[in-house]
């Protein structure tokens, strides 16, 4: 019976000592910088996460107008917004190819959009119906070739994050969840 009382005496000082190290160390380690911001409230973008030193801000800012949610075609008919017609395969999934826009001056754009194909994991099947979405990098090397040709500026929207840190190229991530550094080094367009 001492033994198990020892036993039980011992487990319980080093469950206590485990614990004690595990507060310390939450109460002392850094942590990232939250900032709150509320509506119409004037953010200068000084302390920006994404501003880089070479950056000319003059004195620019945002304010922070609110936020809402909604489908895209509901968000169109709210706003009065007319929608293209709608491209579909055999199967009837809805295809996004890229877009030619020719400006006034007579520049042809071609704009193609990309999304991490682990939206098919993480986005709910029914939020999904009628879209089929593909390996990013392919879909933005596919644009590219059509889009080469026919415009005098190319640019490519990548929803998605970098795999690779920008400045180093030390790999971040070992999934192809994200392959926006892959887009930028391999894939020729004019503007990511």
């Amino acid at each position: 019976m001492k033994k198990k009382v020892t036993v039980i005496s011992a487990c319980l000082v080093l469950f206590v000592a485990w614990l004690f190290g595990v507060i310390y160390t939450n109460v002392r380690a850094e942590r990232p910088v939250v900032k709150t911001y509320y509506m119409n409230e004037n953010v200068p973008y000084e302390d920006d996460y994404f501003r880089r030193a070479d950056n000319i801000l003059n004195g620019y800012s945002a304010t922070v107008l609110g936020y809402e949610i909604i489908p895209y075609d509901e968000y169109a008919e709210k706003y009065n917004i007319d929608l293209p017609e709608i491209e579909t395969d055999e199967a009837g999934n809805t295809l996004f190819p890229w877009k030619l826009h020719t400006m006034k001056n007579g520049l042809r754009v071609g704009i193609v959009g990309i999304v991490t194909d682990y939206v098919n994991i993480w986005e709910k099947e029914e939020n999904l119906k009628g879209i089929h979405i593909t390996d990013p990098f392919e879909a933005a090397k596919n644009a590219l070739a059509q889009m080469k040709e026919q415009t005098d500026l190319t640019i490519c929207i990548y929803h998605g994050g970098f795999e690779c840190d920008l400045e180093s190229g030390e790999t971040l991530s070992q999934t192809t969840e994200n392959v926006g550094y892959r887009i930028c080094k391999e894939l020729d367009f004019d503007i990511y």
